[in-house]
Order: C-alpha cells, then sequence, then structure tokens
C-alpha cells in the first residue's frame, strides 16, 4: 500500500470511529491516476440509513480535500452492504437472527458447494443455526 493509500485508510477509519459507522469493505481504483475511484462499504449494528450514508460520504469528501490528496477530480461512492455482501461481524449475525438468510459452504474436499437458505435462528464462533 503506498503512502497516500496508507493516508486515505487513515482518515477513513478515524472517521468512520467518530461517526459510529463500521466499514465492512472500502475499494481504491486508480488512486494515482487522473480518474481515482475509492467505494466504501458502511454499516451500523443498527442498520445504515441513506443520510447516514451521504453525510458520511460529505464528511469524508471534506477530509479528502483538506489533506489535499488528490489534485482533480475523483469518485467516492459510500453505501450500505445490500443484500449481497456477506456477514462478516458477529453484530451482523446477531442482528440477523430471526431473518431469511441464505448460507454458502463451499467444500474443499469435492470443490463443491452448498446452499442453505432459512430463518437465522442462531450462531456461535463456529456455529450457524438455520
Amino acid at each position: 500500500m503506498t503512502e497516500k493509500e496508507e493516508k486515505i485508510v487513515e482518515i477513513l477509519e478515524r472517521l468512520a470511529a467518530q461517526s459510529g459507522i463500521e466499514i465492512i469493505d472500502y475499494k481504491m481504483a486508480g488512486v494515482h491516476s487522473a480518474k481515482p475511484k475509492i467505494s466504501v462499504t458502511a454499516d451500523t449494528r443498527k442498520g445504515i440509513t441513506i443520510d447516514q450514508c451521504a453525510t458520511f460520504s460529505n464528511e469524508l469528501g471534506d477530509m479528502l480535500a483538506a489533506y489535499q490528496l488528490f489534485t482533480g477530480e475523483y469518485q467516492l461512492d459510500v453505501s450500505s452492504p445490500g443484500m449481497s455482501i456477506p456477514m462478516t461481524f458477529d453484530w451482523q449475525f446477531e442482528r440477523a437472527i430471526g431473518r431469511r438468510i441464505k448460507v454458502i459452504r463451499f467444500i474443499p474436499d469435492s470443490g463443491k458447494e452448498t446452499i442453505v437458505k432459512g430463518d437465522l435462528k442462531d450462531f456461535s464462533e463456529a456455529t450457524l443455526t438455520v
């Protein structure tokens, strides 16, 4: 990771902590090109609203401008995880208890996947009960 990318991540993480927002994922493309793009997937433990995404995007844009990390235009996208982003944090599973989920399990020995759909009843570090 370049020094510029490290600074972007530092700003992103600091602002998220101050805002009570969890960064689920981020991607940076062309950071050193004429048309850089930063994509952030954000959430909160209670779920994130469109207004929270917009506010976070505006604040992040202001901070990036204050540090003068880009000389020209850049694209900044902040969005919620949506249905297609896998859950990775315990609090996401806790929030999903009682909701319909789809679990895709990869079996390394056979190279096959099994898919289970149903309501999440419980979870632990190693087990999901659907």
